[in-house]
């Protein structure tokens, strides 16, 4: 668990200094990463931050629902991904790099 928050935190400093806007004209910011609270933010508390996700998939035999945000950044895009229980509460958060933008070369 240690690792996971120490990832966390590391995402957070990268991103703290970086405003980039999602395709819903939400900003995607280390701020507003940081305002989701694991066990506590609800799935409206995420679309107030960040608008309705570019892709939502449900994971029914996980009993898990992951809402993507894309970070168009020029230079290295990235997805926040947000896992939540089925009582629509964040469970997990990822900042990871966009898998379109990697898998067309583009860099």
């Amino acid at each position: 668990m240690a690792n996971g928050k120490i990832s966390a935190c590391a995402v957070l400093i990268l991103l703290g200094g970086c405003t980039t806007m999602n395709e819903a004209n939400n900003p995607v910011t280390g701020d507003n990463i940081a305002r989701i609270r694991l066990g506590q933010t609800t799935r409206e508390e995420v679309r107030t931050l960040f608008g309705p996700p570019a892709r939502a998939v449900e994971y029914s035999n996980l009993q898990r629902e992951v809402w993507d945000y894309p970070d168009r950044s020029p230079v290295r895009p990235m997805v926040l991904s947000v896992q939540f229980s089925k009582d629509g509460v964040v469970r997990e958060t990822m900042m990871m790099a966009d898998p379109a933008w990697q898998a067309t070369g583009d860099r």
